[in-house]
């Protein structure tokens, strides 16, 4: 957003100009706010009926679509964010990644998460406050993302799934971690490695199954799939949710708990995301404790 009056490049948060220090008006501030994340495309009785039956009995090959709408403001300009990011992932060399993976190999899964996990966090949000620079709000309390009651909730006021964008969280190799609960709906998810209809999306069922699919521009490939002990199942429930990506090598957990690895290296950058769906009914899905390592 630029000053109307003398051009300065402000934040969207700015009501005054520091350079001429006259008002910003409200209808600049308001065009330029990031615009809101569209719905996951949607899909027919059938698809659904399908990924109910897979939440309460765990079956594989499921054949899921889901379409990820990203904001148009994908290309703003870097933040504080952005640029810590850039910075930390230009330390590395070439030979540094290749001891990096090597040693990996070796670990198992519970030392991979000690180890990506045990630094300091790019991303550390609590997601309890609309002041937050990397998850904004959107539509209204019923409808979009929004904050209430110290956690950030993704609303739908109908059947059908809905994403939330962090901005300017491009990153390559990564841990990204956040507590989610379905207070309403059925799926809880994130999303990373994301772009224009593209990208990784990991979820849970409130009943104990769990996926992941790799999302592409006109269809989606479930890459594993299943049901774990480790999920606290029902409503209500607060599940810790974590990705581990590096060179391709992807590891989930939930609670601090390993339940699936797989190998695929189709995706290697891009934006993290939240994710929920209601099956048969509205959503209401509440984030907490988001964070992000650069490895």
């Amino acid at each position: 957003m630029q000053c109307p009056s003398c051009g300065t490049t402000l934040s969207t948060r700015m009501t005054r100009c520091p350079t001429c220090n006259k008002p910003v008006p409200n209808e600049t501030r308001l065009n330029e706010m990031p615009q809101r994340p569209q719905v996951f495309a949607a899909m027919n009785i059938t698809l659904l009926a399908v990924i109910v039956l897979f939440l309460m009995a765990g079956g594989s090959g499921l054949a899921y679509y889901a379409q990820v709408i990203h904001p148009n403001d994908l290309h703003a300009q870097a933040t504080v964010v952005a640029q810590t990011v850039l910075e930390a992932q230009g330390q590395s060399t070439a030979m540094a990644n290749l001891q990096l993976s090597a040693t990996a190999a070796a670990l198992t899964p519970q030392q991979i998460y000690a180890q990506a996990t045990s630094g300091t966090p790019v991303i550390n949000d609590p997601l309890t406050s609309s002041k937050s620079t990397t998850w904004y709000q959107y539509g209204t309390p019923t409808n979009g993302c929004f904050y209430s009651g110290s956690a950030y909730h993704l609303k739908m006021n109908r059947r059908g799934s809905f994403v939330c964008i962090a901005f300017n969280s491009f990153f390559h190799d990564l841990a990204f971690q956040v507590q989610a609960t379905i207070l309403k709906g059925d799926i809880a998810g994130i999303l990373f490695h994301t772009g224009i209809n593209t990208g990784y999306l990991f979820i849970i069922g409130q009943v104990g199954g769990y996926a992941l699919y790799l999302v592409k521009t006109d269809s989606s490939h479930e890459l594993i799939s299943g049901t774990s002990m480790a999920i606290n199942t029902g409503q209500g429930q607060s599940n810790l949710l974590t990705v581990i990506d590096r060179s391709g090598k992807i590891y989930m957990f939930v609670n601090k708990q390993p339940i699936a690895h797989v190998s695929d290296s189709t995706y290697s950058s891009g934006q993290v995301a939240l994710y929920g769906e209601g099956v048969n009914n509205s959503t209401d899905v509440a984030f907490n404790n988001a964070q992000v390592w650069s490895l």
